[in-house]
């Protein structure tokens, strides 16, 4: 189990409270009680560009940065914001709920899906919750993304699996469900260079001590995850206003999903507003609101996956 820790720099950063309650000193830390959700939650000051874990920080080519903006594409820029907040929970497993099955179609255009309304999560978890020490981590080949933000999370647990070890033992498929579809080393945005999905990770990560499993839909099954201390790797599209055509495929007699700017990226946190993003194709953390994170994801089934050490 990871112990969340938080570094405080005595020259850089200042402790400062920024929620309304009652503010105690433990451990010669302030911390506040914070009104509405009764966590303990500690503040610190962070630069957006600071980088708490740095490893590979190679550019990639023809991919939109989710945190940038990028004058070849036009696209809308994510806000940029990296408060820390260390909830008082201690990581455990959240069951994967059942995935959902493939859309009966082949080659066919599916029906542009409608996210969810963001409630109020009715199992109990807290209104704010932003894990502290999340790594940043650049992919280091063009299209290997989800190879970056599952090496990311391992990177947090404190035994990384590396975009290399994925890249020799996950075999390639045209279905992404069951390998690599394409070229890693293809242009970005297309269909036939393109990626992979999450279970296709489960048997790199299971081998190498951890418990992967994905699961379908569910906000709340991802507040959860989160506010039990574990970050998650989702499936979202580039291009924050970016309206997608997801296209239904079949291969060897099973029908998947693709869709164009297909990428991964691994949530750290979330409020009532959005989520907390560090997105591999920079390394660098954004901040998105829950509409634009839910329509990307939604192109997936809302497809994520949960890693956490045995």
């Amino acid at each position: 189990m990871k112990q969340i820790r938080e570094t405080i720099s005595k020259s850089k950063f200042a402790l400062v409270s920024l929620l309304v309650g009652s503010a105690l000193t433990v451990g010669g830390l302030s911390v506040t009680y914070a009104a509405g959700n009764g966590s303990l939650l500690l503040l610190t000051e962070t630069p957006i560009a600071l980088r708490p874990t740095t490893t590979t920080s190679t550019a990639v080519q023809g991919r939109e940065i989710l945190g940038q903006q990028e004058a070849t594409t036009g696209y809308a820029t994510d806000t940029a914001a990296m408060p820390t907040i260390i909830p008082a929970a201690t990581p455990t497993n959240i069951p994967a709920t059942t995935p959902v099955p493939a859309d009966p179609y082949t080659f066919t255009a599916i029906a542009t899906p409608t996210p969810e309304p963001v409630q109020a999560a009715s199992n109990g978890v807290p209104d704010t919750v932003i894990l502290a020490g999340s790594p940043s981590l650049a992919q280091s080949y063009s299209l290997s993304c989800e190879y970056a933000a599952a090496s990311a999370v391992t990177l947090y647990w404190g035994n990384q699996v590396t975009e290399d070890t994925f890249l020799d033992e996950v075999p390639t498929n045209p279905n992404p469900h069951l390998g690599f579809r394409g070229d890693i080393n293809g242009a970005f945005g297309g269909l036939t260079d393109y990626g992979v999905y999450a279970e296709a990770l489960e048997p790199v990560l299971e081998a190498r001590g951890y418990n992967a499993s994905t699961f379908y839909g569910g906000v709340n099954t991802l507040k959860a995850n989160i506010a039990a201390g574990n970050p998650v790797v989702v499936w979202i599209t580039t291009g924050k206003y970016t309206p997608r055509t997801p296209i239904a495929e079949s291969y060897d007699g099973d029908t998947f999903t693709l869709v164009a700017g297909e990428h991964a990226v691994v949530v750290y946190g979330y409020d009532s507003g959005g989520v907390y993003i560090m997105d591999v194709a920079s390394g660098n953390f954004v901040y998105t609101e829950w509409t634009s994170f839910l329509t990307r994801w939604s192109y997936f089934d809302q497809m994520a996956l949960v890693i956490t050490p045995k």
